[in-house]
């Protein structure tokens, strides 16, 4: 069946060998006998922690089987939602998208939508609560209006402060 041990592990759902296996440089885009990948196996049998780890990897979505399903049909087909939702967001027409808004402008943006993938103790929640708590407010650039009128505030602060006194 022309099967590598990624297309056995990603059909079997086992993460652990499929990091593995990509990490010591496994071709991610080998085809078994029915031209599936390994991420078409992964989404027809319902692993979304794989078809993620192999998305972010790099392996194409776009890549048909034998009978010209890509791996976002084959999930929809066994009704895996989850995965038919991940592979849809990471799709060309989107990823276009998410790449114009990282090209660089001279005008500040507005407001910044941040994307995150990755399954459970992938770090996500810490930084979601370091943004909140402002822990990494340090990094980003202030508006020069905003930076100029909190230090007013803060002087005009100081000086009732010491004139109360």
């Amino acid at each position: 069946n022309h099967e590598t041990p990624l297309h056995y592990a990603s059909r079997e759902g086992l993460l652990p060998i499929v990091e593995a296996l990509t990490s010591f440089g496994c071709r991610m885009d080998l085809r078994n006998k029915s031209d599936a990948t390994s991420l078409h196996l992964s989404a027809r049998h319902g692993h979304t922690e794989i078809a993620r780890f192999l998305c972010l990897a790099g392996l194409n979505i776009n890549i048909q089987d034998k009978d010209g399903r890509t791996a976002c049909q084959l999930a929809e087909i066994n009704g895996n939602t989850e995965i038919v939702q991940l592979l849809k967001a990471l799709s060309m027409d989107n990823r276009a998208v998410f790449m114009e808004q990282l090209i660089s402008t001279k005008q500040p943006l507005r407001r910044i939508k941040l994307k995150l993938f990755g399954g459970n103790n992938s770090g996500k929640t810490t930084l979601i609560d370091s943004l909140k708590c402002s822990f990494l407010n340090s990094f980003f650039r202030r508006n020069r209006l905003t930076s100029s009128k909190k230090t007013n505030a803060l002087a005009n602060r100081k000086s009732v402060i010491l004139d109360e006194s």
